[in-house]
């Protein structure tokens, strides 16, 4: 009997919060490494009405998180240098993890229940469908990204750990 942690929907709480860290350079990392992780503990399945996310075991998501750090520092670097081939070398990088984290946030729907304090705003999984696009193309447009950015603080704040036996 092997305990794993797996992630588990709890209520919305701390979404400024996770804002917040989203926004600041450098402090972002943190966040950016728990998305990694969620990212990693959510794996898509068949349902009865198509694709759903489900919940694995949390492993640290080393490869997701090398992708966000080498891509921002490239794009980083071809801003600085004026360098156009460097700067889409550097987005290149980033179009992975962020189609991963577009996956996280169409998989994921709001819903209410009753819970301990009341009625209580939690993340419930739903089918994978085209709003995947959506978000995708959302992230990249600068206004509009900052409601991605948004859903990102929503996903991280409706998501707690938890140790249980492996499935």
């Amino acid at each position: 009997m092997e305990l794993h942690v797996y992630p588990e929907h709890r209520p919305e709480e701390g979404v400024a919060k996770w804002f917040v860290l989203l926004l600041l350079p450098i402090v972002n990392l943190y966040a950016l490494w728990r998305l990694s992780k969620l990212s990693g503990s959510h794996r898509q399945v068949l349902g009865e009405n198509g694709v759903v996310l489900e919940h694995v075991a949390m492993e640290d998501s080393v490869f997701l998180f090398s992708m966000f750090v080498a891509g921002y520092i490239v794009a980083l670097a071809g801003l600085v240098a004026t360098n156009a081939w460097v700067l889409a070398v550097g987005l290149g990088i980033l179009l992975f993890p962020v189609w991963q984290l577009s996956v996280l946030i169409a998989g994921h729907k709001e819903v209410y229940i009753r819970g301990k304090r009341g009625i209580e705003r939690r993340l419930k999984h739903r089918e994978v469908d085209d709003s995947v696009f959506f978000w995708f193309l959302v992230a990249w447009i600068t206004p509009a990204n900052l409601y991605f950015i948004y859903k990102l603080a929503k996903v991280l704040a409706g998501h707690g750990e938890v140790l249980r036996e492996e499935k």
